[in-house]
């Protein structure tokens, strides 16, 4: 479908501006939704809850293939809106600007708190690789020990003198 600006009506009578507004307050939405999932998810990374967060992520990837649809959707109006696209009443401009303004921010803060989560997750699975080195330690020194102790050859020495 072409894509009209503000008077041009498209297939369903809506003009460019209404349809790029509507793009633009579902990605909001989507990211809003986003966002509290990671939050979600940084309470289970810090709770050490692994199936939590996998639960999570789950959740996060339909959202995430939503946004990436509406991103390619809405790539076309952005470019237009950024250029000064003819038609588009200052108000609207404004607006659009100022929430697509809001989804970046969002979107550096889901970031940023996903980069945490995997430090976090990554510095939690070198202590558990640490803690596991070390039962295995543990593990082959009692083993060594047991093995030393619990020889069949019977005694090495004799005191055949009484």
């Amino acid at each position: 479908m072409a894509i009209g600006f503000a008077g041009n009506q498209g297939a369903s009578g809506d003009t460019w501006t209404e349809r790029f507004e509507a793009i633009v307050e579902r990605q909001f939405a989507l990211y809003g939704a986003l966002d509290a999932l990671s939050q979600k998810q940084t309470e289970l990374v810090d709770a050490g809850d692994a199936e939590g967060v996998l639960a999570i992520l789950r959740q996060r990837q339909g959202i995430v293939e939503e946004i990436v649809d509406l991103a390619e959707r809405a790539r076309v109006y952005r470019d237009q809106l950024g250029s000064g696209a003819a038609g588009v009443a200052p108000g609207a401009r404004e607006r659009l600007t100022s929430r697509v303004g809001a989804i970046e921010r969002l979107a550096d803060e889901i970031n940023a708190r996903d980069e945490r989560d995997r430090q976090s997750l990554a510095a939690s699975r070198e202590r558990i690789a640490r803690e596991l080195a070390e039962v295995g330690r543990g593990r082959r020194a009692v083993s060594a020990y047991g093995a030393s102790g619990s020889g069949t050859a019977g005694a090495r020495f004799q005191d055949r003198e009484g």
